[in-house]
């Protein structure tokens, strides 16, 4: 375990490890070295004023390449754009060359076998025109170089994907025509690499289906085979190119497409099912089943005397030649249809 701590004044380093190398760290190493460090640096500050960092001239401040894929727990990405850097560091003079298409799975430059999925145009990407680091293969001065393309640095590039990797695959499985409503179903397998992969966690498998390039649905899928099924109900009526697409761990895809001939379902009628009489007047029957299975009758509209009958043209006893506009049936009612009947033969009909 190593940690360092520094102010204007003192830097405090602390090591701890076994002198065998061969001993187990039972612990995080943070909870051995920070007690050590926390404990001198705040003896060391007790009695000192807080006094903040003087930049001197031979430090300045320029871009930097963006960090942009985690690197491990505490780190905050993006890093930012700018950075402290030698006086003597001059960097690349041709800023278009600070941008580079990368990898979104390995955050390393994208190669001709990454997918298009998984590539993206960031700037301030290219650590070619950004590497100082004499040690691996950068120089102190850029200047020169970047306009070049004189530097030897090499950026790490795409190490997931391969050209001979397969790409996951999709079947589509849809009737001609969607009227009112219909199933659509896909078989999904894998390529080369899991649908869903731990390992790269943040891009789960996903089944996507479209219609005329507009989402209808959306699932994760992780087993491999697997089939994914769903009721679509249209909102208009017309014809379109029904696609489901795969997408995979590491952002490889398949496609399938398919023609949809699809009718807007008829608006489905809420409340108490009622239906006109033969004549101009709907009666707008409701019954409503009392405790002792007797049953409420109530309607409107018309002209009395009213007669309550079952669908078979049975009569309810209690409710024949009724002046007002509801009774009550003496009797247990079965359930059914009934209708109501004026005397000009308007009707209104109910199911209870």
């Amino acid at each position: 375990g190593l940690m360092t701590s520094w102010s204007p004044k003192y830097a405090f380093v602390s090591w701890v490890g076994n002198h065998t190398r061969h001993v187990t760290l039972r612990s995080s190493m943070e909870n051995l070295t920070e007690p050590l460090t926390r404990g001198w640096m705040e003896y060391a500050h007790a009695n000192e004023k807080p006094v903040n960092w003087v930049q001197p001239a031979t430090v300045k401040t320029a871009p930097a390449f963006v960090v942009r894929n985690h690197i491990a727990l505490g780190s905050i990405e993006p890093s930012p754009t700018n950075d402290l850097y030698p006086g003597y560091y001059v960097g690349g003079s041709n800023k278009n060359a600070t941008s580079a298409t990368t990898d979104r799975v390995s955050g390393k430059v994208a190669t001709s076998c990454t997918p298009a999925d998984a590539k993206q145009t960031v700037t301030n990407g290219n650590a070619n025109f950004w590497n100082i680091d004499t040690f691996s293969g950068g120089k102190a001065n850029l200047a020169g170089a970047a306009s070049s393309g004189a530097n030897t640095a090499v950026a790490p590039q795409d190490d997931v994907h391969n050209c001979n990797d397969a790409p996951p695959t999709i079947t589509l499985t849809a009737p001609v025509s969607c009227d009112t409503s219909c199933t659509i179903t896909a078989a999904v397998s894998q390529g080369t690499h899991p649908l869903s992969d731990a390992a790269y966690a943040q891009f789960p498998g996903t089944v996507t289906f479209t219609l005329d390039g507009q989402s209808i649905h959306t699932e994760s899928v992780n087993e491999s085979p697997a089939t994914v099924s769903f009721t679509y109900t249209p909102q208009g009526t017309g014809s379109g190119n029904l696609v489901a697409t795969v997408t995979d761990s590491v952002l490889y895809s398949g496609s399938d497409s398919a023609t949809l001939n699809f009718t807007v379902p008829t608006p489905k009628p809420t409340g108490e099912v009622t239906q006109p009489g033969n004549n101009q007047v709907d009666l707008n029957l409701k019954g409503t089943v009392n405790k002792d299975k007797t049953v409420a009758f109530q309607w409107s509209g018309g002209n009395g005397p009213y007669t309550v009958s079952s669908i078979a043209g049975a009569a309810v006893a209690g409710c024949t030649a009724v002046k007002s506009t509801s009774c009550t049936s003496t009797l247990v009612l079965p359930k059914g249809q009934y209708s109501v009947t004026d005397s000009a033969g308007n009707t209104g009909k109910t199911t209870i």
